[in-house]
């Protein structure tokens, strides 16, 4: 007895292992796993794949199937939900199982939508649906064309309008013509949106004035058209637009169709107009018209922006005053964008670099911008900490006037330029607006005309001991453009590098003796424009220039290897540092950086050892500047002309609204600088004539 039941209880254990087992290996997939259909009756087929046989446990009951159960070899289930009557949606299910594996089909029905006969506007939602149209006459309807999401059947004499779900859920719209019994034609408006408030419709999309094209904010829909401030303006403009449900504009009353001739009242810089958008049957908004003063940038960077390397973008220039080429207006190119600058990267405001660049190759692509050099590469500064947004600007302008190269002067390079020259413009980012910025070139060997063959250009970005000339802390290596913050701007390339020329610069400033400084100065330094620096950067006292934001520069070794110095990067002048802070305009020389407080090697051996007798040169060349360059009535005239291209276009106001910075009045800011460069011209002219 004990023996069989033994037996009998290792059988059963055999037995449930193996079932056990079996239902692990027991495969179960459905498809299509959810479906949506419409509120009419619909058909679709179910494809049930399984390793047993399976059978269907659970369904709604307004869900219809040929078949409760199958095989391996049964796979197919055809499933008819009936249609529903009610203007809500609902949602179902198909509960399939085999063996332990359960697998669940939802199903979502639109409810039903009713459209009351005569109306001439429809709304349904991106689901799409079918409405019938309740009508007491007999109703034919004609879709267009081009509409292939609507389609029309009719069921026991009442028209049904079947409408496609959206595939992208973007807003859209069609015009049907709907003919009653009486054989009257009367237009309906399919209006296909989510939320008709918050929709695409009655929203500009394209706008043109004399077939200059408006860019348009896509946050705030405000549209923005640059005009020439410096020229009278006509009141006659052709106006040109498009958009979804855009039937018409007004503008000062007057009601506007696309491609209109209109007079305006005012057609001025820095003035609003009132835009209102319309269409007869849903309705009217209204958004504003800016006119500008400035010309507009406007960038479009679909993989968006870094520090490095430059991303693809689409770079458009308005310019209303046709400078860019000789005379275009609209400038549309391909290019690449990155982030600009090292410390100001922290700032929300970033400066850009862009590089015009042909789509085909992604080589560099030149093109005369706003009447500047022709080249592919190009800066928007931000002038972030610059509590006047001109700096820069205004001590570039005037540095431009007054110093020349010597090789531009010994007639070598005649188009050589030692300055950046640059216009106050408007960006706008991936269709939002994005403040005032300046559109400059840049200062490279192709500004300075070095030669390409024996031409060096040496970046200083740091105060390391090899920017301020005061020595080298590790020997450099030509393998590598960065040298301890000194940069070989030019030549780029490994093989072409050579740092030689810029340690023999540390060594000659740093090393020698008095009087071997002395006897070779002038044959190992550009002594014209190392006055020119000297002074400048003293008079602007550009603490933030002494080594760092400097460049050396050889114009050609088979001719001389004299350097070069030049300066960069002057938003920390005119009264305020780097940061912000107000400078006192009565300090003496400038020789110590406010960084780590050590001395600018070269200009602390020009004051205490008077090299060649620069002394005298400087005096000479201080006076000769002060009799029309370096005045107040010079510096007067640039800072009044950017600050009322600034407050003429009204960017000053929309610069203010963007970002929150130092930049809060201009004209105070303007009336401090001019009041500062008063005081310290005369503290320069005190230290000059001690000489």
């Amino acid at each position: 007895m004990k023996k069989a039941i033994l037996l009998s209880f290792f059988f059963f254990t055999i037995l449930f292992l193996s079932c056990s087992k079996d239902d692990e290996n027991i495969k179960l997939f459905v498809k299509p796993q959810s479906e949506q259909v419409l509120s009419e009756q619909s058909v679709f087929q179910l494809t049930v794949n399984a390793t047993s046989n399976w059978s269907i446990v659970e369904k709604s009951d307004w869900i219809h199937v040929d078949r409760m159960s199958g095989t391996r070899e049964d796979s197919k289930v055809v499933v008819t939900v009936l249609e529903n009557l009610s203007e809500d949606k609902r949602k179902g299910s198909i509960t399939i199982q085999c063996g332990k594996q359960i697998e669940q089909v939802d199903i979502n029905q639109l409810g039903q939508y009713v459209l009351q006969w005569p109306s001439q506007k429809m709304i349904i939602s991106s689901d799409g649906g079918v409405v019938p149209i309740v009508s007491v006459t007999e109703l034919e309807v004609e879709v267009p064309n081009e509409v292939e999401w609507i389609s029309v059947s009719k069921k026991e004499g009442v028209v049904r309008l079947v409408v496609e779900r959206t595939p992208t859920e973007r807003d859209r719209l069609a015009t049907l013509k709907v003919t009653d019994g009486e054989g009257a034609d009367i237009e309906l408006l399919v209006v296909q949106t989510d939320d008709i408030q918050n929709s695409e419709f009655l929203s500009l999309k394209r706008m043109k004035i004399d077939n200059i094209p408006c860019v348009i904010d896509e946050n705030s829909l405000e549209i923005f058209y640059p005009v020439d401030m410096d020229s009278e303006l006509g009141l006659v403009h052709k106006i040109e637009f498009e958009g979804l449900g855009v039937d018409y504009i007004i503008i000062d009353d007057q009601k506007i169709k696309s491609g209109m001739e209109v007079k305006f009242d005012k057609f001025e810089s820095n003035s609003q107009l009132e835009l209102i958008v319309g269409h007869p049957v849903l309705g009217e908004k209204r958004t504003p018209l800016i006119l500008t003063g400035l010309p507009i940038v406007s960038i479009s960077a679909p993989q968006g922006i870094i520090d490095e390397p430059k991303r693809p973008c689409h770079f458009m220039l308005i310019d209303p005053k046709g400078r860019t080429n000789d005379s275009q207006i609209v400038f549309e190119h391909y290019a690449g964008i990155e982030w600009r600058g090292s410390g100001a990267l922290r700032y929300p405001k970033k400066a850009f670099g862009v590089e015009l660049r042909n789509e085909e190759n992604e080589e560099e692509f030149d093109a005369e911008l706003l009447g500047l050099r022709s080249d592919g590469d190009w800066i928007l500064d931000a002038m972030w900490l610059d509590h006047a947004k001109m700096r820069n600007r205004v001590c570039f302008d005037i540095w431009n006037e007054f110093n020349e190269l010597y090789y531009k002067k010994e007639g070598l390079e005649k188009k050589a330029k030692s300055g950046t020259y640059g216009h106050l413009v408007e960006l706008f980012l991936d269709g939002a607006y994005h403040g005032m910025y300046v559109l400059s070139d840049k200062l490279d060997r192709k500004q300075l005309k070095i030669k390409k063959k024996g031409g060096y250009l040496y970046k200083l970005g740091g105060w390391s001991e090899e920017c301020i000339l005061q020595g080298y802390t590790s020997f450099y290596d030509n393998n590598n453009r960065m040298w301890n913050d000194v940069k070989s701007d030019y030549p780029k390339e490994v093989g072409d590098i050579e740092f030689k020329y810029y340690m023999d610069l540390i060594n000659f400033i740093s090393n020698t003796s008095k009087e071997e400084f002395s006897m070779h100065f002038d044959e190992r330094i550009d002594v014209d424009n190392m006055i020119d620096c000297f002074l400048y950067t003293n008079l602007i006292m550009g603490y933030d220039n002494l080594g760092r934001n400097t460049f050396w520069g050889i114009y050609n070794v088979a001719l001389s290897t004299k350097m070069i110095p030049l300066i960069w990067d002057l938003d920390g002048t005119l009264g305020r540092s780097w940061d912000g802070k107000k400078e006192n305009p009565e300090e003496g020389w400038l020789v110590n950086n406010r960084h780590n407080g050590q001395a600018y090697r070269i200009y602390e051996r020009i004051l205490k050892e008077n090299p060649a007798g620069i002394h005298s040169k400087i005096k000479n060349r201080w006076h000769e500047l002060r009799q029309n360059v370096l005045t107040s009535e010079n510096m007067n005239s640039k800072l009044d002309y950017y600050m009322n291209q600034q407050i003429n276009s009204g960017a000053e106001k929309r610069e203010m609204d963007r970002w929150d910075t130092g930049y809060k009045d201009v004209r105070s800011e303007v009336l401090y600088i001019k009041d500062w460069y008063v005081k310290r011209l005369h503290q320069l002219d005190k230290l000059v004539n001690e000489f």
